[in-house]
């Protein structure tokens, strides 16, 4: 059976989890069966070989490194070094990076997908989570070779910065005004990584702001008209990692 994993455990996201799953079925082949894994299946299965790519959303990566534990983030490096995919978003983007820095607390961390370091929050406020934190990002994405400006959401992610250019290193996304990297796509060994700073997982619709309050109205006014770019850039992710696509 060939599957996709998205990783959910502590610290993980729920509500970016249950997102990342229903986008990929959406534009995975249907052969292709997607769901959730912890830390015990990473460490205890041999997932590798059936595994199309391996998703680690948004959450917080703190908590990571104890649960995954070296057994686990061996596997994960040896599986993408060996031919396997990988996408890291917010939180899964600052795993997956040689280092991260956050709040001016900076760590090295083991997968280093990404040779360079991980920065945020670009928001500069004590509850980073909060909804007063959260953004619609306008970036221009890198769409089939050309830049495509539209809004995604945002929400505690980073910027990448990469001291020396690398081939194995394109940049896909920036933060306009910015000016920095939002996204990127690493060949990595055999394999690859798309790491992304914001949270393209999730679906935006006018109904969900009825009854809130003006601050989440307007996010999700600014977020629901962005629904076609947002799956351009799922197609664009799922084409450059060399995904089994689904046929329309």
């Amino acid at each position: 059976m060939t599957t996709a994993l998205v990783y959910e455990d502590k610290g993980v996201c729920l509500q970016s989890a249950n997102a990342v799953v229903g986008q990929l079925k959406s534009v995975l082949d249907p052969a292709v069966s997607v769901f959730k894994v912890d830390s015990l299946y990473l460490k205890t299965e041999p997932w590798e070989d059936n595994t199309v790519v391996l998703v680690m959303g948004g959450g917080s990566c703190s908590a990571w490194d104890e649960e995954l534990g070296a057994e686990a983030i061996e596997k994960i490096h040896r599986y993408v070094m060996r031919g396997g995919r990988y996408i890291g978003l917010c939180a899964g983007a600052y795993f997956a990076s040689a280092e991260c820095r956050f709040r001016l607390m900076t760590k090295k961390r083991p997968l280093a997908f990404f040779p360079g370091l991980a920065i945020g929050p670009l928001v500069p406020m004590d509850d980073y989570l909060s909804l007063t934190a959260a953004r619609a990002a306008e970036v221009c994405f890198k769409i089939r070779g050309f830049p495509q400006m539209g809004s995604v959401y945002y929400q505690g992610g980073c910027f990448f910065d990469l001291k020396e250019d690398t081939a194995a290193v394109e940049i896909m996304s920036t933060y306009r005004g910015l000016g920095k990297a939002a996204a990127v796509f690493c060949k990595f060994g055999k394999g690859c990584a798309f790491l992304d700073g914001t949270h393209p997982e999730f679906k935006w619709q006018a109904s969900l702001s009825a009854g809130s309050d003006c601050v989440f109205k307007e996010l999700v006014e600014k977020l629901s008209l962005q629904e076609t770019f947002r799956q351009n850039i799922w197609k664009e992710i799922g084409i450059k990692m060399g995904f089994p696509l689904r046929k329309n």
